[in-house]
């Protein structure tokens, strides 16, 4: 089941480097909802199926989304460490992609903004690397000791 393993494979094609011109990166929008999911999400690929959470669930004590990334010279935030035409993110592991345990920020055409997927993945990550536990709010990276919050703010 999802909850117990993980296949990794397909990040390299998913989140490109730096230096990758392209993005075959899939974002959700208003206008393709869901579609993007099941680009990869459907039966006849074999992919079994995924189980929504946090379904009414009051999220209003979360972190806001849609908030763009403040210009980081003049608050105390910390600065990605990498920017591309899609995201700016914290490549911690310095192999120039947005691995699944990294925190990042989407391009919305409005600038770099704070969604859903800046610190949740989706796909659920593992807590330390192949074999971990899994983590079932899908934190890109754990929150103990504010962690997750110390990656972009500086206080």
């Amino acid at each position: 089941s999802q909850e117990t393993a993980q296949d990794n494979a397909f990040l390299d094609s998913w989140s490109p480097g730096p230096s990758d011109s392209g993005s075959p990166h899939r974002t959700l929008s208003a206008s393709t909802g869901s579609s993007s999911c099941m680009l990869c999400h459907q039966a006849t690929l074999g992919f079994g199926p995924f189980t929504v959470f946090a379904i009414g669930t009051d999220l209003t004590n979360d972190h806001p989304v849609g908030v763009q990334l403040p210009n980081t010279t003049t608050y105390d935030f910390n600065t990605p460490s990498v920017t591309t035409s899609s995201l700016k993110f914290f490549d911690t592991d310095s192999d120039g992609r947005a691995d699944s345990d990294e925190v990042r920020f989407y391009n919305t055409g409005e600038g770099y903004e704070v969604e859903c997927a800046s610190c949740h993945d989706p796909h659920g990550v593992p807590s330390a690397g192949a074999g971990s536990k899994f983590i079932p709010s899908f934190l890109r990276v754990s929150n103990a000791g504010s962690t997750l919050c110390l990656t972009c703010h500086t206080k």
